[in-house]
């Protein structure tokens, strides 16, 4: 088994140092990831991850990352703000 580094839909901001990337496991958009990296010294750092693994035709996505740091328990984001944070990884913001 081997492992491969790759994002989609990968956007860069240079401003904060921030590489975030976010991705549909299908069309419909009801399950899908999204991740910001942030960079410290030379390395880039996970800073956040939400997952919606439902597949339930809906957008209900939980944060398991937040601050670089794995939640003991993962947190309930509203789809506002779920769809705010895709739609500016997709205008490259």
């Amino acid at each position: 088994m081997t492992a491969t580094n790759r994002l989609v839909n990968a956007w860069f901001d240079p401003a904060t140092r921030t590489i975030g990337a976010s991705g549909k496991w299908r069309g419909l958009g009801d399950a899908s990831d999204s991740g910001n990296w942030v960079q410290r010294g030379p390395a880039f750092v996970l800073d956040t991850f939400d997952v919606d693994a439902t597949y339930d035709e809906a957008v209900n996505p939980w944060r398991l990352v937040s601050g670089g740091r794995v939640l003991d328990v993962p947190e309930h984001l509203p789809e506002e703000r779920f769809d705010e944070s895709a739609e500016d990884a997709a205008d490259g913001q």
